[in-house]
């Protein structure tokens, strides 16, 4: 079974990303494994957050194994992640997968970011994390894909269609489109998080909106825009 691994940043279309590839009858998707490992180590304040953590694993371990000894008839395992949520894990085992990067316009993901969670730092952001799990795969020999939202929003067939020549698996017209609400695959954070893409039937590209990032958030941008531009360099 080839497992990909998608590494993003938080409200980065990732979870249309996950529709997509759940359109395909040859994959299974799996939706942010070390969430509950995250919430429980950080002090950080999610939606829902004691309601995850009684219904989800949160010992890192055993989610790793879990993924590792994944079993199923299909032939491929598509797993959404968010980069920050396996910080300070060895990270080793990453090298058994084909592993993408979706990164986002700074501005954008924390104007959507900060709609849901208020007082963000650059700990929250995932862009650090993205960068460094990056560096760390090219060290050990592996060529993670890094793909810039709006690119995939603006051409999603031109883009997939790389993706899928790149990891070496064919292309199908069905991952352009999904049904209007959620998959039975979505975490139970879904209601807290997924109604745009729950109102959604493709991507839709909406990048070009202003966005006004409040005074207090503009270092924030600026530091975050350092680790988006050095993992653009990357890009497929």
């Amino acid at each position: 079974m080839k497992i990909i691994c998608l590494w993003a940043s938080p409200r980065n279309i990732s979870t249309a990303f996950m529709y997509s590839f759940a359109q395909r009858k040859d994959t299974v998707v799996m939706d942010e494994p070390y969430y509950g490992y995250y919430l429980k180590k950080t002090s950080t304040t999610h939606p829902g957050k004691q309601l995850i953590l009684k219904n989800v694993e949160t010992d890192a371990d055993k989610i790793t194994q879990s993924i590792l000894n994944y079993s199923n008839k299909k032939k491929i395992l598509f797993i959404k992640n968010m980069a920050h949520h396996i910080k300070g894990l060895d990270i080793t085992f990453t090298k058994n997968f084909y592993n993408i990067f979706l990164t986002r316009n700074p501005e954008m993901m924390i104007t959507s970011f900060i709609k849901k969670i208020p007082n963000i730092s650059i700990k929250d952001t995932g862009y650090k994390d993205q960068y460094d799990l990056l560096l760390s795969l090219l060290k050990m020999n592996k060529n993670p894909i890094v793909i810039d939202s709006k690119n995939l929003l603006l051409n999603p067939q031109k883009t997939l269609t790389k993706i899928c020549q790149n990891i070496k698996i064919p292309f199908y017209g069905s991952m352009l489109k999904w049904e209007k609400g959620g998959i039975k695959e979505d975490g139970i954070w879904a209601k807290y998080w997924y109604e745009n893409v729950h109102e959604s039937t493709k991507f839709y590209h909406n990048e070009n909106k202003t966005k006004i990032i409040p005074e207090e958030y503009k270092c924030l941008v600026g530091e975050c825009n350092k680790y988006y531009n050095k993992l653009l360099e990357y890009s497929l």
